[in-house]
């Protein structure tokens, strides 16, 4: 049961993002690292476990053990770690709670992806701060602006695997709304413009190469396998650039 749960390219995706926000925040201390990469993995096991819940409708004891099990595991790293961690975590909780569970379910409505950008937002944060002293910056609320619509709008592309379950469920996405060929065409169109919503920050030349490269690549991928896990692959690779950036290492 566990392992099924377990979405490795998401998982790493979240980790990483709160390594991003470690990074930005310059604070390095290994063992609060360590409990910020568990508290969002359990986070983000939670929300996976709530959605196959209700999307699968299994509503078998097993799957609301485990979704308490990882809940609760995320509350106690979160009060271990600080009342902002807690904060961040509960916020985490309740944005995946209301994306699955009725009788909101966002999920069942158009750009329900944005949990995904809501949930990248919270995974930095929670990297990025380390006591009272990290500030909130506006540049790093711009960062989080950023982050968000990046998130939400490439993660529209993950639906299309599932077109014909969510049509029969009376779920409202790019594909069931638009239909299966048009709903590609815009999802990719949004692809690409997620690997440019950083060249809003670094835009020297190189850099907007780069971004335009990557984001060609990735909607060409797409189209060749239908598979969106290398998609996140080249993500993976856009943030660490932005961050080495960020750090003045490239």
């Amino acid at each position: 049961m566990f392992f099924r749960n377990i979405r490795l390219p998401q998982s790493i995706f979240f980790i990483l993002l709160v390594l991003t926000g470690v990074a930005v925040s310059g604070f390095y201390q290994i063992h609060s690292i360590i409990m910020k990469i568990l508290l969002i993995f359990f986070l983000w096991e939670y929300t996976v476990v709530i959605n196959r819940i209700y999307d699968e409708r299994k509503y078998e004891k097993l799957h609301y053990s485990a979704s308490l099990t990882f809940l609760s595991t995320s509350l106690i790293l979160g009060l271990a770690l600080g009342p902002v961690f807690l904060s961040l975590g509960v916020a985490y909780i309740i944005a995946g709670t209301v994306y699955s569970v009725p009788p909101l379910r966002l999920r069942k409505y158009m750009f329900g992806t944005a949990f995904i950008g809501t949930g990248s937002v919270l995974a930095f944060l929670i990297g990025y701060y380390e006591n009272h002293s990290t500030a909130l910056t506006h540049e790093i609320l711009n960062y989080c602006i950023l982050l968000f619509l990046a998130t939400s709008l490439g993660s529209t592309i993950k639906d299309m695997k599932d077109y014909e379950k969510d049509r029969k469920d009376g779920i409202k996405n790019i594909f069931t709304v638009f239909g299966l060929e048009k709903g590609k065409k815009i999802s990719l169109a949004l692809l690409l413009v997620t690997f440019l919503i950083p060249s809003l920050v670094f835009n020297l030349p190189i850099d907007i190469s780069f971004f335009v490269i990557m984001g060609v690549l990735s909607v060409a991928v797409f189209i060749k396998i239908e598979d969106f896990r290398p998609v996140m692959f080249l993500a993976f690779l856009v943030l660490l650039y932005c961050v080495l950036r960020l750090k003045g290492i490239v």
